[in-house]
């Protein structure tokens, strides 16, 4: 693997717990019938939520991870 992606367990849980009970189980208690479109609109707003609930790890690793370039990158000038 490349090891661009490497979320932690807690990211991932935490995510598929937050995209699974708002969007996908609010959607579906509302839902007005059991059609294919009604499945589709279900399956799409569970996809924007998992986007969305996954934004903010992935924006919180990018900060870790540019932190520690800045220090490595002054290390390097150093010597």
């Amino acid at each position: 693997m490349s090891g661009c992606c490497e979320p932690s367990l807690k990211h991932l849980i935490t995510v598929a717990y937050l995209t699974f009970l708002i969007p996908v189980l609010g959607v579906s208690f509302g839902a007005p019938n059991s059609n294919l479109e009604t499945l589709a609109t279900i399956v799409m707003l569970g996809a924007i939520g998992g986007i969305f609930w996954s934004i903010p790890f992935v924006l919180w690793s990018m900060s870790k991870s540019r932190g520690n370039e800045s220090i490595s990158a002054m290390a390097g000038e150093e010597e």
